[in-house]
């Protein structure tokens, strides 16, 4: 419900009071020394030193802006990304770790990159939504499925490239977001930036989200801080130095005990509702610590239109698990798996260059060129199979060179890709892929637009299994291709695709259409061959309705959200969610086998209302309104409706300080 307990709103009141005390405090003890300098300062562009657009990978890669997600009030990158098609989250409730997958790729081959650094845990491969806040956010970039191989380790799957505000301006910025939601969530964001010059900048954010949980031992509570000091000596040369914690402890109940019920019977799902119902594990938990950091170069120095950069950096990630033994599946129990904790460091080197040469009026080419490498080191608790427990502690390195050139002239673009990936820690043959991917405008004049696109690769890559070090795993391989069209007059603009990668095709048809006011958003993803685990029919829909009013005062936004799945099917081998945490492959999106056990076909439906009065952003969200029993994950409910007398959910403020 929409109720904070006493306890928990003191707490998180005075944390909202301190932050935004110390935001102030500061900025007021600012205001003399900076005064002269801002004054001077403003009278020219600031910003002239700072080096625009380093972490972004392309040019050419589609972007979520943070515009587009702040109206209809996402509360993290998993809810962002499963707005678009081909994108699928596995929710288990929100502050639990809901897994993101991409035509039939789970995370672990999905690239998770935050600023050009990736972010997958190295040694599941798995990416934790949770550890970004939704505030920090400046955009998405999602580059395109042929080119993604290139940019990070296990990154064929998709690569997503999440850009943090990195906000430089003459005076001293602070933002307060505060979020209240359903069984008993907030969420208090605040940053603060100040320039000492235009030379030198400072930010810092800190922000706690937390909740009740909807069922048993669905509590979470998330702690999160970073920031960032920038150095722009020249035009030529940037430097930044970023760091960032963040704590997450959340409960892992494993999902509702259904064993035994008719699922098509309303009465069984009446009994699944009532937030006391039997949970699989009442008392598991996770504990996960991580901490990062990072030195950043970028400089143009090195020739006309290019850009160069190297990113040295340090992540550290601790997850452990507690509570009373849980059953694990007999099929597995001999399989060697992580038993109290996972402790990994990667010290990683990022070298990019990109180099931008026009050939003539219409015609240019584009190169970028890779070099990364990483260290790992590994300590593991964990159970080799059947009883006892051992603990791993090793270390790997290992290594790519990538490159990519684009070519356009006029109407036509092409691209051409290729990376090789090697081990630094024993002789294993290196992994070879290569790629490419084209577009051409048939039609482009005022009114309207029509180009036509394909792409594909060829893939090798490796399982590696942490728990045998020292093994040699074979060599995979995969090609996959995409085609399609997209085209655009002054009130429609819609895409057609057909992709095929790893025994998984589908077909992909976006739409935006705008009449007046209005605007409708749909994204849809049709399966056209059966394979386990995928989905026949997923569709993501906005419809809204947008205007200025009170002498552009006022910019309201009112829109629903929907999204729509058939016939989803369900595991009938049910492995619970532990083993997604600590087995191998085991409980992945597409790994599992299933009968033919459709749900009815689903709807989850959202209302809300968005504005803009000044400096604050207010959203008002109703959340599940037609109180849909809806799961995308067997067993775990989205929440209920409800909220402040069953007609508000979710209560939203983001206010801009400019001191």
């Amino acid at each position: 419900m929409f109720i904070i307990k006493p306890a928990k709103k003191y707490y998180i009141f005075i944390y909202l009071l301190l932050s935004f005390l110390f935001i102030n405090s500061v900025s007021y003890s600012q205001t003399d020394s900076l005064r002269r300098k801002t004054d001077s300062l403003s009278r020219i562009p600031f910003d002239t030193l700072k080096i625009k657009n380093t972490v972004q990978f392309s040019q050419q890669s589609d972007t979520i802006p943070y515009n587009d997600f702040i109206w209809n009030d996402k509360r993290n990158v998993s809810e962002v990304l499963n707005e678009y098609s081909g994108f699928f989250v596995n929710n288990k409730g929100l502050g639990q770790f809901n897994r993101i997958s991409y035509n039939n790729f789970n995370d672990y081959e999905i690239g998770f990159f935050k600023d050009g650094i990736q972010i997958n845990n190295s040694f599941f491969g798995i990416f934790d939504s949770e550890l970004i806040s939704i505030n920090e956010i400046d955009k998405i970039e999602v580059v395109s499925n042929t080119s993604s191989f290139i940019y990070g380790v296990n990154s064929y799957g998709k690569a997503i490239n999440i850009i943090t505000k990195d906000k430089f301006q003459p005076k001293p910025f602070s933002q307060l977001r505060y979020s209240q939601d359903r069984s008993g969530s907030l969420f208090a964001d605040a940053s603060f930036s100040i320039p000492f010059s235009n030379k030198f900048n400072f930010l810092i954010r800190a922000n706690n989200h937390s909740g009740d949980g909807l069922y048993t031992n669905s509590d979470f509570s998330s702690w999160r801080a970073n920031g960032r000091m920038s150095w722009f000596p020249t035009a030529k040369w940037n430097f930044k130095l970023d760091f960032s914690y963040s704590k997450i402890s959340r409960g892992l109940n494993n999902g509702l005990d259904f064993y035994g019920k008719d699922l098509s019977s309303e009465t069984a799902i009446d009994s699944l509702r009532d937030t006391k119902a039997s949970v699989l594990d009442s008392t598991g938990r996770e504990e996960n610590k991580n901490y990062n950091a990072s030195l950043s170069v970028y400089t143009k120095g090195l020739g006309s239109n290019s850009l160069a950069s190297a990113q040295f950096y340090y992540t550290h990630y601790y997850r452990s698990f507690g509570g009373k033994e849980f059953p694990y599946p007999t099929s597995l129990i001999y399989t060697p798996h992580v038993d109290e904790y996972y402790n990994t460091e990667r010290l990683g080197l990022n070298l990019r260059f990109n180099k931008h040469l026009i050939i003539s009026d219409g015609q240019s080419l584009d190169f970028t060129f890779l070099n990364n490498y990483y260290r790992d080191n590994y300590d593991i608790e964990y159970q080799p199979g059947g009883f006892g427990r051992d603990t791993l502690n090793y270390n790997t390195s290992f290594g790519f060179l990538s490159g990519k050139i684009d070519y356009k002239f006029n109407k036509f673009f092409i691209s051409a890709m290729a990376k090789e990936e090697m081990s630094l820690s024993n002789s294993t043959e290196p992994n070879f892929s290569f790629g490419g991917e084209a577009k051409l405008k048939l039609i482009e004049n005022n009114n309207f637009d029509l180009g036509i696109f394909a792409g594909g690769n060829y893939i090798e890559y490796r399982y590696t299994n942490h728990f045998y070090p020292e093994s040699t795993n074979d060599k995979f391989s995969y090609k996959s291709y995409e085609a399609g069209f997209d085209f655009k007059s002054e009130k429609l603009s819609s895409l057609i695709a057909f992709n095929r990668s790893k025994f998984y095709s589908s077909v992909k048809f976006n739409l935006i259409t705008g009449v007046s006011k209005f605007t409708l958003k749909s994204e849809t993803n049709f399966k056209v061959n059966r394979f386990s685990g995928s989905l026949p029919f997923f569709s993501k829909n906005d419809i809204s309705y947008s205007d200025k009013l009170f002498k552009n005062k006022l910019d309201l936004k009112i829109g629903v959200n929907f999204k729509f799945i058939s016939n989803f099917q369900y595991y009938s081998t049910y492995y619970n969610e532990s083993t997604w945490d600590r087995f191998y492959g085991a409980g992945s999106f597409s790994g599992l086998y299933e009968t033919l056990k459709p749900s009815n076909n689903k709807f989850l439906t959202d209302f809300y209302i968005g504005a803009r009065i000044g400096r604050a952003n207010i959203n008002f969200t109703v959340a599940n309104i037609f109180n849909s029993f809806y799961y995308d994950t067997f067993m775990f409910p989205s929440d209920d409706r409800g909220g402040l007398g069953n007609v508000v959910s979710r209560f939203t403020i983001v206010w801009d300080f400019i001191n």
